[in-house]
């Protein structure tokens, strides 16, 4: 007899955590927290977003949950702008932007060609190709492509400075006016321009390489794009892998270094970090506030992926099982 009621228990046990674990995936995230762009796999159109909240619960597949279809083919990019996220989707050839609430999708930006990342300057999105020159402007309110800009060269990635849209091409840095909606400058201050980006705000980062392949982190001003600090890495040797800016300054990866400068005042701290164990590393991203790190792990590529968060010294706070092939993290703080 007590054989049965436990056996009873257990099975009532497995069928209540069946149900919450069914309860969770088709919830649709609140509050604060990060969405993880999952990428997928190329041509298996299993692209997703997904939430971590604060209590590092995962909700997983946001966009099908919300509109009973899949996202589609490779999410490369998020984009957050007033009351719509921008899902870029690089092989379903579209944006997709949804309500920042219900998630529902609102309108699609169709038939572009490799779109890759994308930026909002005025009431237009610009986005970029991955095999093209090719910068196509949009309407942010309705996805009507309204024009394109051609580079002379590829960039990967775009970002907004004050009026200005900036890229990296052919190792300067252009710069797109969004009143005007063309290419106005382009410069590179005597040195070889191998990166740059932004928070798109108030801070604006490049790396260039100068004389006998010397290695410099440059902040930039966000108005006039001038100068204003300029720092020597020596153990900086060639182009980074993962630059993130935020309020605090520029984050920099390559290989198994963290580079990092942070503004203190009217100087630039600089220093290194070495990590390990971040796994198959595809994606890094800096919480703008409390600084802590994000890494991306794409496992086998196949299975899900893994998301490590960390403090500003690298130690790890949390583990975070996420979707498949993740590359990024974005952060929301209401």
């Amino acid at each position: 007899m007590n054989k049965l009621i436990v056996l009873i228990c257990v099975l009532v046990s497995i069928s209540s955590c069946k149900k919450d674990k069914e309860e969770t995936k088709g919830q649709l995230p609140s509050g604060n927290g990060f969405y993880v762009v999952n990428e997928g796999n190329f041509t298996w159109a299993n692209a997703s977003l997904g939430f971590v909240n604060d209590s590092f619960n995962y909700s997983e597949k946001v966009f099908e949950n919300a509109n009973g279809k899949k996202l589609g083919d490779i999410l490369q990019h998020f984009y957050s702008w007033g009351n719509y996220y921008y899902l870029v989707l690089n092989n379903s050839n579209k944006i997709e932007a949804i309500d920042k609430t219900t998630y529902k999708s609102i309108f699609t930006v169709k038939d572009l060609k490799n779109p890759r990342y994308m930026t909002i300057a005025g009431d237009n999105g610009y986005v970029n190709d991955l095999f093209t020159d090719e910068i196509t402007v949009f309407d942010i309110n309705s996805g009507a492509v309204t024009n394109t800009i051609h580079l002379g060269g590829k960039t990967e990635k775009i970002y907004r400075s004050w009026a200005w849209v900036i890229c990296n091409v052919n190792n300067k840095i252009y710069k797109i006016d969004s009143k005007a909606v063309q290419l106005t400058d382009s410069f590179d201050f005597g040195m070889k321009i191998l990166d740059v980006a932004t928070d798109e705000d108030s801070m604006v980062f490049a790396v260039a390489q100068g004389e006998k392949d010397s290695i410099f982190v440059l902040q930039l001003d966000k108005v006039s794009l001038k100068i204003k600090h300029k720092e020597y890495f020596s153990s900086l040797k060639a182009k980074p892998r993962y630059m993130r800016v935020t309020p605090k300054g520029a984050y920099i990866i390559k290989g198994t270094t963290l580079h990092y400068v942070e503004v203190i005042g009217n100087t630039l701290v600089a220093g290194t970090e070495i990590f390990n164990g971040m796994g198959n590393l595809y994606g890094f991203d800096v919480h703008p506030i409390t600084g802590d790190f994000y890494f991306c792990d794409a496992k086998d590529y196949a299975s899900n992926g893994e998301v490590t968060i960390t403090d500003s010294d690298l130690n790890v706070i949390r583990k975070v099982k996420v979707g498949v092939i993740p590359n990024g993290c974005y952060f929301v703080n209401d």
